[in-house]
């Protein structure tokens, strides 16, 4: 870490010692050196015990995601009226450890993980950015206040729409995705794990099966990629085989110059 950095982290962990105070919040800044620490060591040893970083390269590793934490807490600090939960960081990273330990690089984020930091303004508050706001309000960028979340149908012209609602930027409504075989010409995003069939039936379909005809531009199903030799979705492959582009690997990295897949120098996890 270098010395500007830490001489930045240690004024803006004191400053903020007041802040946290009111929100029944009393951290020193050891809790947040240790809160990173840890998180960079769960992330980089992972990669190690995964096989997809090298044990050379640890430090660069620790280093790395020690300044990527730091630089997320420097953030926080920052804004201001956002609070550290030390209880729900250690949760957060026991659930990560969890989540990660069978390498499963599909494996999803941990809820806990979202109320590390979180917002202590009320509705009507003034807020500058949402992550200042209480949970269910989002800082309403016209108003500057906080406000809730807008629900489908509801305006999202200054205000964030709730989860699994996506904002019509033509009509400024929050808008429901299109689930499977609904039209989906109108801009509105499909649903997750459904794309628009743009160049055919204009409706949301689902990715294409092993060895179907994928010319259409929809993606393959997990474990395939589309051979553009004949447009059709055929197993991607393993490390050394021969590749051109890396999604035609399972690692997602294929070496351009040797033009075989590798694993990659880190995984990409989450």
């Amino acid at each position: 870490m270098r010395i500007a950095r830490r001489l930045r982290f240690a004024a803006l962990a004191g400053a903020a010692a007041a802040l946290f105070a009111s929100a029944g919040c009393t951290p020193a800044q050891s809790v947040f050196e240790a809160y990173c620490a840890k998180y960079a060591e769960v992330i980089c040893n992972v990669q190690v015990d995964c096989e997809c970083t090298q044990s050379e390269v640890l430090d660069e590793c620790l280093f790395a995601q020690t300044e990527g934490c730091i630089d997320n807490v420097i953030y926080a600090l920052e804004t201001g009226n956002i609070a550290f939960d030390d209880a729900v960081a250690d949760t957060c990273l026991d659930d990560m450890q969890s989540a990660l330990g069978a390498c499963d690089y599909e494996a999803e984020y941990p809820e806990s993980c979202a109320g590390v930091f979180y917002g202590i303004l009320d509705q009507g508050e003034t807020c500058y950015d949402s992550d200042q706001c209480a949970e269910g309000l989002a800082c309403n960028w016209d108003l500057n206040q906080c406000q809730p979340l807008a629900a489908s149908g509801q305006s999202c012209e200054f205000v964030d729409c709730v989860e699994g609602v996506y904002c019509d930027w033509d009509t400024y409504l929050c808008v429901t995705p299109h689930p499977n075989g609904e039209d989906c010409t109108d801009g509105v995003p499909c649903a997750e794990g459904f794309y628009c069939d743009d160049y055919g039936t204009g409706t949301c379909v689902p990715p294409h099966a092993a060895t179907e005809d994928c010319a259409d531009y929809i993606p393959c199903v997990d474990g395939y990629y589309c051979d553009d030799t004949d447009y059709t979705c055929v197993p991607q492959k393993a490390d050394g085989e021969p590749c051109l582009y890396s999604d035609e690997c399972l690692s997602g990295d294929c070496d351009w110059d040797a033009e075989i897949c590798i694993s990659p120098e880190f995984c990409d996890l989450f």
